[in-house]
């Protein structure tokens, strides 16, 4: 009886396993775009440019007196801490970490994007 699998078999597989992770670790590496700068727009159109190196929590006005946001700042990432919407979707966005993403409170009307070199790099697609 013959085995299902030989040894040249399971060397072969292992060997296309590593060169797929392998080559998917590398694109995740070169999309990743480094962030310099975070960008708060409030409903007025009045613009923070805050440098994510400045570790800590930025209140953030909310459109028609809804409340605040607060925003935290940690190194080259950012997230949306609180806001006053019922939905909570750009609290629940995480993390912004990549140049390009971008955490919306519509009900606010307040937008955080994060800049850097090639921040679209990674995007697949955008629309206008």
């Amino acid at each position: 009886m013959r085995k299902p699998f030989t040894t040249g078999d399971l060397a072969v597989a292992a060997g296309v396993l590593l060169v797929s992770v392998g080559q998917l670790l590398w694109q995740r590496e070169s999309a990743v775009s480094k962030v310099t700068s975070a960008t708060i727009q409030e409903q007025n159109a009045r613009i923070h440019r805050t440098l994510p190196a400045a570790a800590g929590t930025l209140t953030v006005s909310a459109a028609d007196g809804l409340g605040d946001l607060r925003i935290e700042l940690d190194g080259s990432r950012a997230r949306v801490l609180s806001a006053p919407c019922r939905q909570q979707i750009c609290i629940r966005t995480g993390w912004l970490e990549r140049a390009g993403e971008v955490a919306v409170c519509v009900p606010s009307h307040v937008v955080l994007r994060l800049h850097g070199e090639g921040a679209d790099a990674w995007l697949d697609g955008v629309t206008r």
